[in-house]
């Protein structure tokens, strides 16, 4: 990778890119051949790769950016553009603003703390996330923030008109950031439908520990507005420390997910399961640091219930997970570990 600055009239730009070629050798009739004639070759053959990219400061707050890609493997075999955006931002004394025009970028995670409203490739049913364009906005000051983005997917990155996508968080701390509440909301619009998911969160944080809790509801056309709600509520870094007993560290967590609960834009199911169960589920995970000793043993164990609305399927499932670890460090950074995990799904 190289990287050439060069110094523009008001600001700098910077240029960056790569170049990759790769190819195999196949034996064929006692031969070793180099495949690299076949170019048409998804799996097979020479691979010709390019991307560059380039990074603009016109002004102190502006910023420009552009990403091109060339890929032999793909049917045109051109340079293609790939991705780009455009942005301004002014910020100061702990307030800003911030407003992006981007195509193909991933501007729509909103980093909500447990049911991934919004995700950074789109896990749900939304397909060809990063062939996106739109806006997105942030805001922050006074303790609070919002971020906005609206754009436009191109499912499958087909060339048609594609569908509405909108995802709004707005949130506000309290008492020295202790406390945190917030709402995540997001929509995809397309023909003759909708999906809607709005979610409301609230985290306390009590010294290392933190309580988190998010409860979301979604609405879609054609599917019954019952068992639509999906909830999770989990402590983190509950921590009890002694000199002569040593350090214990607890997570646990509670979710129940409805069988009609559907996210477009982001964690459809859990687990990433069918969209015909639902799931309630308890996660637990202690990790206790032996004193005096190079030692820290870890145990994890989840159960889940899983009810399906298929009367021709078992109503109810039960699934559980253990898992157990002891892991030791030595002298110069040597490692040892064992492990044992399981699980049963009858």
């Amino acid at each position: 990778m190289c990287l050439w600055p060069l110094e523009a009239r008001a600001g700098i730009v910077r240029f960056a890119g790569f170049y990759e070629f790769r190819t195999d050798i196949n034996q064929e009739h006692g031969s070793f051949n180099p495949n690299i004639g076949t170019e048409n070759r998804s799996d097979r053959g020479a691979k010709n790769y390019f991307e560059g990219r380039i990074n603009a400061d016109p002004l102190p707050y502006v910023n420009a950016y552009t990403k091109l890609q060339l890929d032999s493997k793909n049917s045109d075999d051109q340079l293609r553009f790939a991705e780009a955006h455009l942005s301004f931002k002014r910020e100061g004394d702990n307030r800003g603003a911030e407003m992006i025009l981007f195509e193909n970028e991933e501007k729509l995670f909103m980093n909500d703390p447990l049911l991934e409203i919004t995700t950074r490739r789109g896990d749900g049913k939304m397909s060809g996330f990063e062939d996106m364009r739109g806006m997105r906005a942030n805001f922050w000051g006074f303790n609070g923030w919002v971020n906005f983005t609206q754009g436009k997917i191109r499912e499958n990155g087909k060339g048609d008109a594609g569908n509405d996508v909108y995802a709004i968080r707005l949130g506000k701390n309290f008492f020295k950031n202790r406390l945190t509440v917030a709402n995540t909301t997001n929509e995809k619009v397309w023909d003759g439908g909708r999906n809607f998911v709005s979610a409301v969160d609230v985290s306390l944080r009590v010294g290392d520990a933190e309580f988190v809790t998010e409860g979301a509801s979604s609405h879609t056309s054609g599917v019954v507005n019952h068992a639509n709600h999906a909830f999770k509520t989990e402590i983190r870094n509950f921590r009890l420390t002694s000199r002569r007993l040593g350090s214990l560290r607890f997570l646990t967590n509670f979710r129940n997910w409805g069988e009609n609960y559907e996210n477009y834009l982001g964690k459809n199911d859990p687990e990433d399961g069918p969209t015909t169960q639902a799931v309630i589920a308890n996660y637990n995970e202690l990790v206790y640091q032996v004193p005096f000793k190079a030692l820290t043993l870890v145990g994890k164990m989840d159960n889940k219930r899983l009810f399906r609305r298929n009367i021709f399927t078992r109503p109810e499932r039960r699934e559980k997970y253990w898992y157990g670890e002891a892991c030791m460090e030595f002298q110069k950074g040597y490692k040892a570990k064992v492990f044992h995990e399981t699980s049963q799904d009858p």
